[in-house]
């Protein structure tokens, strides 16, 4: 039996936010880290024109100088993945709840939130799940329950071309 594809589409979920997030996890280390670079920068300038002065060569000096400008550039890059990816996996349960709260004000009380390995906010999609099994159990009075609940809240539509029925031979 193959698994479920539970894989997002989409990696920017809520623009606004996730840059929102982003821009909280990854600005001040990446403006540090800048800073630093240009003070190295200016370092290498000056410690450059020393040696110059007083006739020195320091063959190193280059190569160790594009070496850690390389190790900056790079931990900025992994900042900024890193700050992607977690608020990934803040925004898309987030969006995948709020799905589910759609289906449920549409009367349909059998939809249940499933999030990925490694998503945040699972304790609350648990909470929420045990909620709305008692719901399903328990109809408020003079609530209208849809005909044909969904099991899979919020998972991202599929392909259009998965949509079409496949032609039968």
């Amino acid at each position: 039996m193959p698994l479920p594809n539970n894989r997002r589409r989409r990696l920017i979920v809520d623009p606004v936010q996730q840059t929102r997030m982003l821009l909280g996890i990854a600005l001040a280390p990446s403006i540090i880290l800048a800073v630093t670079a240009c003070a190295m920068s200016w370092i290498y300038v000056e410690i450059d024109a020393t040696l110059e002065r007083s006739g020195t060569q320091a063959p190193l000096l280059l190569a160790a100088f594009l070496g850690a400008s390389c190790f900056l550039f790079a931990a900025i890059a992994a900042l900024l993945w890193h700050g992607l990816k977690t608020s990934h996996r803040v925004y898309g349960p987030i969006y995948r709840i709020s799905k589910c709260v759609d289906e449920v004000r549409q009367g349909r009380f059998a939809t249940r939130i499933k999030l990925r390995d490694g998503d945040h906010l699972t304790e609350l999609a648990d909470k929420l799940n045990d909620f709305l099994e008692w719901l399903e159990q328990h109809p408020p009075q003079g609530a209208v329950v849809a005909d044909a609940p969904r099991a899979d809240a919020g998972a991202d539509p599929a392909p259009a071309e998965a949509k079409q029925p496949e032609p039968v031979a």
